[in-house]
Order: C-alpha cells, then sequence, then structure tokens
C-alpha cells in the first residue's frame, strides 16, 4: 500500500510491475528477496480473493484480481536460468594473463606449472 499509494484491492498487475522494477533496479535488491516477496504476495492476494472477494465488492466496488501473474512473476529459481558463455574476447583475456598478476614474466614464459615451465626455471614441469 505504501508502494502503490492506494488502497491494496484497487490493484493489478500494473502495479506489481511497477513494484518489482523498484524492487529490481533502483533498490537492486537480490532475485531471491524479489522472488521471496512475489511468493507473498501471491499468498496475499490469494486469501484475499478466496476469503473477502465478495466482501470488499459490496462495500467498494472493486473487484479483486491477482497482480502477480505469468507475466510479472519472478523465475522460480536462479537454478536452471541460462548461462550466456563468456565472449571469446572476454575468455582469451582471462586466460592470456590471470598469472601476471602473480609474479608472472609478462607472457614470456607459461604460468607455473604447464609443461614447458621447466625452461622459465620454475615448475614442476607437470600440467
Amino acid at each position: 500500500m505504501r508502494f502503490l499509494g492506494r488502497l491494496v484491492w484497487t490493484t493489478g498487475p500494473e502495479g506489481a510491475d511497477r513494484f518489482f522494477a523498484d524492487q529490481r533496479k533502483p533498490k537492486r535488491l537480490a532475485h531471491s528477496t524479489v522472488q521471496s516477496k512475489a511468493r507473498r504476495l501471491v499468498q496475499f492476494f490469494d486469501f484475499l480473493i478466496a476469503r473477502y472477494q465478495g466482501d470488499i465488492h459490496a462495500l467498494a466496488g472493486h473487484v479483486l484480481v491477482q497482480p502477480i501473474d505469468e507475466f510479472n512473476r519472478p523465475a522460480k529459481s536462479e537454478h536452471g536460468t541460462q548461462r550466456i558463455p563468456p565472449s571469446e574476447a572476454e575468455a582469451d583475456h582471462l586466460f592470456s594473463g590471470w598469472w601476471e598478476p602473480l609474479g608472472g614474466r609478462g607472457g614470456s614464459c607459461p604460468p607455473p606449472g604447464t609443461t614447458w615451465s621447466l625452461r622459465c626455471g620454475g615448475g614442476s614441469g607437470r600440467a
């Protein structure tokens, strides 16, 4: 109600859309937090609809709707969400210089522990 600035039974999916956009972007809440809030709102509105739909309609003239629908409901879990692999440039950057902060030799020798690092005076020679 504080977010909407109006009575809770007057909201619809557009109010939920704005609420979740506010939770995700400006407030930068964790995905699991937004997901938990969505579940609680679903339960709350299911309760209102099941128990008080008739009373609210008779007293206020509003028909309750479930504002959390399949279009604005956060995904069920982080598990199973699509993983996007790094670009070729990102992978090259990762693998070409990861040892430099560890005292690497600026690319003239491979990282410690690789097969030909013995030629550079280090490592066991095992990959």
